[in-house]
Formats: structure tokens, sequence, C-alpha cells
């Protein structure tokens, strides 16, 4: 089994939440999409990078910090 890529997203009052990458797949229009699981909360993120920028494909907001975070990670990906 492939070892767990994985990180863990700080809030600013300090809890911590960790999130596991699911999921590096191609579109097929040349975007990577990006799942993530928060372990703790049962959330998936899916993420992709337009030009420099990065978009959310939730349908609703995903919390800034953790947003941010992510896109940060994946950036190392």
């Amino acid at each position: 089994m492939a070892e767990e890529i994985i990180t863990t997203v700080i809030s600013a009052d300090g809890v911590s939440q960790t999130c596991v990458l699911k999921e590096k797949v191609n579109n097929g229009n040349g975007q990577l999409i990006y799942r993530f699981r928060n372990r703790d909360i049962g959330v998936e993120y899916l993420l992709t990078k337009e030009g420099t920028g990065w978009r959310s494909l939730n349908p609703g907001e995903i919390h800034q910090p953790i947003f941010h975070h992510l896109c940060s990670f994946a950036e190392t990906l």
C-alpha cells in the first residue's frame, strides 16, 4: 500500500486538523485536481490550479485558512 500524503492545518485558535491527499488526477483538460479528505471531520476538499491561482471545486466555501494551507501544500506535490 502506498504511503499516505498528510498535512496538518492549524487554525488561529490552535485547533489542528489532519488532511490526507486522496487523489491527484488530470481532468483531461490539462488541469490537475487535488482531492483532500479531512480526517477529523470527514469533509472532502477539491482544488484545482488555474493559471497562477487556485480555485475550489466544492459546492460551498472552504474556510480560508484551510483553503490557503491546502493550496500551498499542493504546490509542493
